[in-house]
């Protein structure tokens, strides 16, 4: 079996509704999940996930928990598929509003041949935790 490459999620939960990406690149192109991604060489799992959030979202978290550790195998046939994730409990303010990478002003995005969080992540919600939840655009933590 191929080596795990370390990647981290933050979960950001406010009044029963948590905070995720749509993601812009396949391929999990249009799905939904907790921002995260790929640990940068001497970064800590924790130290992952909190500039992932920030660099995604905008959000400033803090007080990172860990809340649980996942491997994902590797998918067949698709090299670099296989991860170690480890994904977090996080604490930001209630006056944060988060706003997707790509919605952010003109000229604070690299090139579109970057895989920079401006290219990966192109919308934001809070959804509830149930079957029949509703997911809604961004608002500031209500």
């Amino acid at each position: 079996m191929s080596q795990a490459r370390l990647a981290s999620s933050a979960i950001v939960e406010r009044s029963g509704r948590f905070l995720l990406v749509r993601r812009g690149n396949p391929p999990a192109a249009n799905l939904f999940a907790f921002p995260g991604g790929r640990a940068e060489p001497g970064e800590t799992p924790a130290e992952t996930a909190l500039r992932e959030l920030q660099e995604e979202t905008g959000v400033i978290g803090r007080n990172p928990q860990l809340f649980e550790t996942v491997e994902l195998l590797p998918e067949p046939g698709v090299a670099g598929s296989h991860y170690l994730l480890s994904v977090f409990r996080v604490e930001a303010d209630d006056t944060c509003v988060a706003k997707a990478a790509r919605s952010r002003p003109a000229g604070s995005c690299p090139p579109k041949s970057s895989n920079s969080p401006c290219r990966r992540v192109c919308a934001t919600a809070w959804c509830g935790w149930s079957p029949f939840a509703t997911c809604r655009k961004p608002d500031p933590w209500r």
